[in-house]
C-alpha cells in the first residue's frame, strides 16, 4: 500500500486523474482520515478509510493476457481542500521481480482550468476608490562610541577615563556647540540627542549614567571638567566635582566646581584611589525654561459671608448688625437669650470660640 497525506486540491472542479499500473491498483482519494493500521493478534493490518472517498480501480492487463491496457484517464469532481491518497497495489503471482515480473504504479492528477474574467467597475473613483500608502521608517542611527586609546610602552594611557569612553550604563550622545570651549566640545556628552524641535531640551530633569573603571595602581588621580548648565561627578558615590547654579541650585556646594562650558583649561581636583574597580557616576541637568504667567483671580472673600442680624429695641426700632470676616461655620448664627447672645465659632471643632452679648 502507498499513501500520500495532505495533498492540496486548490479549487472546486473536475480533476483529471491518469493512472498506469503493473499489475492492478485500487486508488482511494478522500478528505476524511478514517483509515490507518489496526493491531490484530501479533501483527498490524491495514483498514480502509471509513469517510467519503473517491475510489478508482485500474487493471494493468487485458483479461488473463500479457497485453497491457495502457494509461487510463478518469474525471472526478473534488471540492477544494486537503486530501489523502491511498493506493492498494496488487501483483499477480508469477515470475520474481528480478526475472521480468516488475510491479509499478504511476498517477498524474491535473487541476481544472479556472477561467477568470476581468470586469471594469462602472462606479466612479469617488464611489469606489483605490489607493495605496506606505512608509518605511529608518531605525535610529547608532550612537558613536569613541575607542579607548592605548599608550605605548610602560606608561599608562592619559587620560585614563573621559565621558566619551564606551561602557556607560546609559548611551549618551557626543555633542558639540559653537558657544562651548574646545575642552567642552572635545569631551561633552548629552543624555538626549541634539534635536531642533521646541521642548526637546529636557530642562529640569537630572540625567544619570555610570562607568566601571579598573585602575592598575593606587595613588592620587586628578579630575577636571566643565558643565552646561549644571551637574556633578561622583567616584564610588562620593562627590568629586560639582558645579552650575540655576533654578533649584541642585548642584551648588563648596566642592571644587565643574567650571563653565566656555572654560578652556578647567582646574584639576586631586583625590586618592586604590588599585582595582571603581564606579564613576555623572549627573547633568539643563536649566528649566518653563515660563509661568501670574493670573489674579478672586478665589473667595470672607466678606461674602457677612450675616445681617436685625435687633429689635423696646420702642420697636430695628438696627442691623453686620458681621464681616466670619468663618463659614457661622453662616447660621447661634443666637439665644431673646436674641441678645451670639456665639461664634472658628474652623476647629464645634465649640464656641467667642461671644457677643447685647446688654442694652
Amino acid at each position: 500500500m502507498i499513501r500520500w497525506e495532505r495533498i492540496n486540491f486548490p479549487v472546486d472542479g473536475n480533476y483529471t486523474v491518469e493512472i498506469a499500473v503493473d499489475d492492478n491498483a485500487k486508488v482511494f482519494i478522500g478528505n476524511r482520515d478514517g483509515g490507518g493500521k489496526k493491531e490484530i493478534g501479533n501483527g498490524l493490518r491495514d483498514i480502509k478509510n471509513e469517510g467519503d472517498e473517491v475510489i478508482l480501480e485500474k487493471k494493468g492487463f487485458q483479461g488473463n493476457t500479457s497485453v497491457g491496457t495502457g494509461p487510463t484517464t478518469y474525471t472526478r469532481f473534488f471540492k477544494a481542500g486537503s486530501y489523502r491518497i491511498r493506493v492498494e497495489l496488487e501483483q499477480i503471482e508469477g515470475k520474481p521481480l528480478a526475472k521480468g515480473n516488475p510491479m509499478a504504479f504511476a498517477m498524474d492528477i491535473k487541476a481544472p482550468l479556472v477561467l477568470q474574467e476581468e470586469v471594469i467597475s462602472a462606479k466612479s473613483w469617488n464611489d469606489n476608490p483605490m489607493g495605496v500608502a506606505f512608509t518605511i521608517k529608518a531605525p535610529e542611527p547608532p550612537i558613536p562610541q569613541e575607542p579607548i586609546p592605548f599608550a605605548e610602552g610602560r606608561c599608562p594611557r592619559n587620560p585614563i577615563w573621559t565621558t566619551r569612553f564606551p561602557g556607560s550604563s546609559e548611551k549618551w550622545y557626543p555633542v558639540i556647540h559653537p558657544a562651548w570651549s574646545k575642552f567642552t566640545n572635545r569631551y561633552a556628552m548629552s543624555p538626549i540627542p541634539p534635536l531642533g524641535q521646541k521642548g526637546s531640551e529636557g530642562g529640569g530633569i537630572i540625567y544619570t549614567t555610570t562607568w566601571d573603571i579598573d585602575l592598575e595602581t593606587s595613588g592620587f588621580y586628578g579630575m577636571k571638567g566643565t558643565v552646561d548648565n549644571g551637574g556633578q561627578i561622583l567616584v564610588d558615590d562620593r562627590v568629586v566635582l560639582r558645579g552650575g547654579y540655576f533654578t533649584g541650585a541642585n548642584f551648588a556646594g563648596k566642592t571644587r566646581t565643574l567650571e563653565g562650558f566656555r572654560t578652556e583649561n578647567p582646574g584639576t581636583n586631586k583625590f586618592f584611589l586604590t588599585a582595582g574597580t571603581h564606579k564613576i557616576t555623572v549627573q547633568v541637568e539643563n536649566k528649566a525654561t518653563t515660563t509661568y504667567k501670574t493670573i489674579e483671580q478672586k478665589i473667595f472673600n470672607t466678606a461674602d459671608w457677612a450675616v445681617r442680624q436685625p435687633v429689635v429695641e423696646s420702642d420697636s426700632v430695628e438696627h442691623e448688625i453686620v458681621y464681616i470676616g466670619l468663618h463659614p461655620k457661622n453662616k447660621k448664627l447661634n443666637v439665644s437669650q431673646d436674641r441678645k447672645l451670639i456665639k461664634l465659632r472658628d474652623g476647629d471643632g464645634n465649640d464656641t470660640n467667642s461671644k457677643l452679648e447685647i446688654l442694652s
